[in-house]
């Protein structure tokens, strides 16, 4: 992250007469793709981490389960490709569907995470 050079980085300058304002950087438009990174982002670091708790932990659970269902093993990673090829289903038929997307988000990143940890 590049720090402005007006504020340095505390979002608040002085105005000609000493007054605290508001930087014009903490004013700049996000674009969305920033928009929806961020908000999946605070999605699986936050209240859904707290819920459902460590990611290879979670996938595990799953890929027991699917394994015992299909009669295969599953992978952590085909657990999370899974799970993002059903939120596509659902952004097909609802395109407009914002969660979907910010799920689809997370599931990706989750899926990585779970594979680096050593998912099989």
């Amino acid at each position: 992250m590049i720090e402005c050079s007006i504020c340095h980085g505390n979002g608040y300058v002085r105005d000609n007469n000493g007054t605290p304002k508001q930087c014009e950087c903490l004013q700049i438009v996000k674009h969305p793709r920033e928009v929806i990174l961020e908000e999946a982002r605070d999605l699986i670091c936050g209240p859904r981490a707290e819920d459902y708790g460590d990611v290879k932990d979670n996938f595990k659970r799953i890929a027991v389960g699917w394994s015992e269902i299909f009669g295969h093993p599953v992978s952590l990673g085909q657990v999370a490709l899974a799970m993002d090829w059903l939120k596509t289903c659902r952004i097909i038929a609802t395109e407009n569907h914002e969660d979907s997307w910010k799920d689809k988000i997370g599931y990706s990143a989750l899926g990585w995470e779970a594979v680096k940890k050593g998912g099989v």
